[in-house]
């Protein structure tokens, strides 16, 4: 939260019931940006940094 607020970025907590399967994470992820962006390229070997 405190490099979100630094960046002038917004910080969301992922619900804990969804909190424990990193699978289950970076899906939440996709569907959350796909509601913003519409569909995307994804690529399973980019690094966090690089997207």
């Amino acid at each position: 939260a405190i490099m979100c607020k630094e960046r002038g970025a917004q910080f969301y907590n992922v619900p804990m019931n969804l909190a424990v399967d990193q699978g289950v994470m970076i899906a939440w992820e996709g569907f959350l940006r796909k509601d913003t962006y519409g569909d995307m390229e994804v690529n399973p070997h980019w690094r966090v940094d690089e997207v």
